[in-house]
């Protein structure tokens, strides 16, 4: 009843504005007035240290989160700011196509900027201040040689590392559906704007780093056309950190994540710091507990949001319900919500999922000694916004499917680790599959940029003509 008030909530324009002013002004402005009540902290002696956060929109949760760590640091003596936008860029994540009506798609975060953040009493740094004649004359320059070259910047072009980032960004604005004829027409100008944002941050970077010389740059996010040129810049110079939300423990934050794409560097320098390589007991239990939650189907995320019901499929019935024939090579690929949380750089040998379902559907098809299981992630339309799944774009690339492919429906509430049985191999692009898949023997391939990869843990395809 609570999810379903809320997806009614998140629908509907004006009543998300009115829960919006409803939670500040009776939940909390009171709560924060008090936490943040200047004679209730002991500020530290201020130091030279400046640290900015990179918040840019001001309407996700997390981001208050973010807010109260600057707050600890500020306690702590050091110089921090928040950077955000205040109505500057003309594409961002906010802004999508469900959104395109909305008189004012920046309401949510212009409240916040305007109530909740001065109560953190924390300088605030806005995008448009750091504009100027010289950032406007590059961004044109950037655009117009974008629009020339098809939408893309070329190779030796000093933008060029942006052009991922920008698609990823259109992508998500569309909420994946690229494909649909009414949004074709908007999907050039959605180009520009998130190319125009993208240069406009690129060039904003270098204005921080010259005017604060900032120890270090926070933030949430190291992906898409707002955030990627940040992350980009200040990664470099070694001074970009990450807290980011995460799916395992939905109660904690993971430092670093993009050091986790892959993990090897990390993972090396985790081993020098343990006294033993090898689990411990305490661990090994803790280790098998989370493990056996997922694949039980009871780790938090999927019971929240239902992806697999609450009864268990028995094996005969999963035999009878996708017809499985042993005899044949049954052979199952696991795709991701692929317009989410900025995968275009996690690609390895594909550009993208859908690029590598299409290649492996071509190497296959109609061949009858093959079967071909598609399973697309059951996040696709419940913890996530699709407009279009996997299997739609399966069939609108393919006017006839197939006669090969079998495509395991969300509503069949099917675990991916009850199909082991009938698994001959399985494919994966990076997800957490690849490494569950693993300790459950079953034979696997990941074909991205998965946290194991050089880890040699499993066999590793850096080409397509490795993977064929």
């Amino acid at each position: 009843m609570k999810n379903f008030f809320k997806k009614k909530i998140n629908e509907n324009y004006f009543f998300r504005k009115l829960y919006l002013i409803y939670k500040y002004y009776f939940l909390t402005k009171k709560k924060l007035k008090y936490q943040l009540f200047d004679e209730n902290i002991k500020y530290q002696t201020q130091n030279n240290n400046t640290i900015i956060f990179t918040l840019i929109e001001t309407s996700h949760p997390i981001n208050f989160l973010l807010m109260l760590l600057a707050k600890i640091l500020q306690i702590r003596g050091y110089k921090v700011f928040i950077l955000v936008c205040d109505k500057f860029l003309g594409a961002c994540e906010i802004k999508s196509i469900k959104n395109k009506k909305d008189k004012n798609p920046c309401f949510n975060c212009k409240f916040n900027q305007e109530k909740v953040f001065p109560l953190f009493k924390i300088p605030i740094i806005r995008l448009s201040s750091l504009n100027n004649k010289k950032i406007n004359v590059l961004v044109s320059e950037g655009v117009k040689r974008f629009k020339i070259n098809g939408y893309n910047f070329k190779n030796k072009d000093k933008y060029y590392h942006l052009n991922i980032h920008i698609k990823d960004s259109v992508t998500r604005y569309f909420y994946g559906n690229l494909y649909k004829e009414e949004f074709k027409k908007n999907i050039k100008e959605t180009s520009i704007n998130h190319c125009r944002t993208a240069v406009y941050m690129q060039e904003i970077s270098k204005i921080l780093d010259q005017k604060y010389k900032p120890k270090a740059v926070v933030s949430t996010m190291s992906v898409y056309s707002t955030w990627y040129p940040i992350f980009n810049f200040f990664n470099k110079k070694g001074r970009f950190k990450q807290f980011s939300l995460t799916q395992f423990n939905l109660k904690a934050l993971t430092f670093n994540e993009f050091e986790l794409y892959p993990a090897y560097t990390r993972f090396k320098k985790f081993l020098i710091t343990r006294k033993f390589k090898s689990l411990t007991k305490k661990e090994n239990i803790k280790f098998s507990k989370f493990v056996n939650q997922r694949f039980q189907g009871s780790a938090r995320i999927f019971v929240n949001d239902n992806y697999f019901g609450k009864k268990k499929k028995r094996i005969e019935e999963i035999r009878n319900l996708l017809k499985i024939n042993k005899k044949k090579k049954n052979i199952f690929l696991f795709s991701n919500v692929f317009w989410d949380v900025g995968l275009a750089d996690r690609s390895l040998v594909f550009k993208s999922v859908q690029d590598w379902l299409f290649y492996t559907i071509d190497l296959l098809k109609n061949d009858s000694n093959y079967h071909i299981y598609i399973k697309p992630h059951p996040g696709e339309f419940k913890s996530s916004e699709s407009l279009i799944g996997i299997e739609n774009i399966i069939k609108t690339k393919y006017e006839n499917l197939p006669s090969n492919i079998t495509f395991i429906k969300a509503d069949y509430h099917i675990k991916p680790y009850d199909l082991k049985p009938f698994i001959d191999l399985a494919l994966v692009f990076n997800g957490t599959l690849n490494i569950e898949f693993m300790i459950q023997k079953v034979p696997v391939v990941s074909c991205g940029i998965s946290p194991t990869l050089g880890l040699g843990l499993s066999k590793e395809i850096l080409s397509k003509s490795e993977y064929e």
